[in-house]
């Protein structure tokens, strides 16, 4: 679910990212994922594995995205369901 987010409002709203830098879940490491990166010319960058200075900046936007899903949805309606576009302006 995070490749259309990010295709869909993030890409069309700011522009293609340089380079994104993640955790190494596994959204990021998917052969789909890969193409995209490939295709749009975005270099991907993985934090140390167990290095929390390193995680600490992501793990902390995880936690804040987390939190905003969970206080705008008041019925559980998993998130292929979830209106994207309240999603993606939540994390503006």
């Amino acid at each position: 679910m995070i490749l259309p987010a990010l295709q869909l409002f993030y890409i069309t709203g700011f522009g293609v990212p340089d380079d994104i830098v993640s955790d190494r879940g596994r959204q990021f490491s998917s052969t789909l994922c890969a193409q995209l990166k490939k295709l749009q010319g975005i270099e991907a960058f993985t934090t140390t594995a167990y290095q929390l200075h390193a995680n600490e900046k992501v793990e902390y936007l995880n936690r804040h995205l987390k939190a905003e899903f969970t206080a705008r949805t008041t019925i559980k309606i998993g998130w292929k369901n979830f209106p994207l576009p309240y999603w993606a302006f939540s994390i503006l």
